[in-house]
């Protein structure tokens, strides 16, 4: 059995320089184009199985050898997805110009690790829950999927700490669950993106129960769809002119303001998230916070109660809070933040001992207060 709050797996991804002199012997012959990122990750991994033994090293996993050659390809399903062939072949093209025919294997065997890489892989985040990077780490990708975790993947840099997120009633990974896709998703988007990223249905609780338990819904799927754009143009941006910032968040207002939409309703989820992100990046942190604050139900009904997103979420709305000085709203979320981030990150993550410290500063300031006052 495994208990809340315990790590499960921790694994460091691993500087390989060798492999680096390759790439960078690459990219200065290609300078100044640079490939796009999916096609240095693939390159990668066709330089480091170039020395077959890459492919047989194994690390335990709960008491079991895996290995690279181990995973899961999903050869024949690609093969039968127009998208995902037109992806590999496109990649395929590129990395022969950017590394040359001696890192090239036949085809077959290139489409077999296209798809250990696409099925596999770990979006890598930051401090802040925000994707930064992928990583195949062989020892977790063995984990399956729900829509209802019982452990989650966190990271600090490249290192990944699984950890649990309820008590799970098993001695092996076959009873552990992780979650391959965005939980505040609706029902049909999280299906199909199963289906068509990972080849398989969901049966989860969540998926196999009646559609009036998810806590989402949803009024129009045009609204849902325009909001799910905006937000999309605001998060692949690298960098946010002021002006767009401006118009982005003058549209979700407007989205907002002219429709009138539920609290659990998707559309509103997608729109407070762009609000919240835009005023937060514009520097304007009184508007932040009431957008801040309407998402929190929403993220502990639909991530659960200690999932990593909800204890990051919980600590902005604190130190939004602090910003604005008032010490008791704050505390009382520094305060739900910590019960979270316990369990989500544990004590030893950055995340956990920058919570602590400004937890630590809250009170002292409003001891500081207290004291002033008599």
């Amino acid at each position: 059995m495994f208990e809340m709050q315990d790590t499960l797996l921790l694994r460091e991804g691993v500087p390989a320089w060798p492999d680096h002199k390759v790439e960078c012997a690459c990219l200065e012959k290609v300078s100044p184009e640079v490939p796009a990122n999916p096609v240095r990750f693939f390159c990668r991994l066709l330089i480091k199985l170039k020395d077959t033994s890459a492919a047989a090293q194994t690390e335990p996993v709960f008491g079991r050898g895996r290995s690279f050659a181990d995973l899961v390809a999903h050869v024949e399903e690609i093969k039968r997805d127009a998208k995902r062939v037109a992806q590999f072949q496109r990649l395929w093209m590129t990395a022969g110009a950017f590394l040359g025919d001696k890192y090239l294997p036949p085809a077959e065997t290139g489409l077999e690790i296209f798809g250990k890489m696409v099925v596999n892989t770990y979006t890598i985040t930051n401090y802040e829950e925000c994707p930064i990077g992928t990583g195949l780490y062989i020892g977790p990708s063995i984990l399956d999927h729900s829509c209802t975790p019982n452990a989650q993947a966190v990271f600090d840099g490249r290192t990944l700490r699984l950890r649990a997120a309820a008590d799970i009633e098993c001695d092996s990974v076959d009873g552990i669950r992780v979650s391959y896709i965005d939980l505040k998703e609706l029902r049909r988007t999280r299906i199909e993106e199963l289906r068509e990223r990972y080849y398989f249905s969901c049966n989860c609780p969540r998926c196999s129960a009646d559609e009036a338990q998810e806590y989402l819904t949803e009024k129009s799927p045009s609204l849902t769809a325009k909001a799910k754009e905006l937000l999309r143009e605001f998060m692949q941006a690298e960098v946010h002119a002021r002006e767009d910032l401006v118009r982005l968040r003058g549209q979700a207002e407007a989205l907002l303001s002219s429709h009138k939409l539920p609290a659990t309703d998707a559309a509103r989820s997608e729109a407070l998230e762009l609000l919240s992100k835009s005023c937060l990046e514009m520097g304007d942190f009184d508007a932040a916070l009431p957008y801040y604050l309407a998402k929190e139900e929403t993220y502990r009904r639909c991530y659960g109660p200690y999932s990593p997103v909800y204890g990051v979420l919980l600590f902005t709305i604190a130190k939004l809070y602090h910003h604005k000085v008032l010490l008791q709203e704050a505390l009382q979320y520094f305060e739900k933040a910590s019960e979270v981030v316990t369990v989500s990150h544990g004590r030893n993550h950055r995340l956990y001992r920058d919570l602590s410290e400004a937890l630590c500063h809250c009170k002292l300031e409003l001891q500081a207060q207290s004291d002033h006052a008599k």
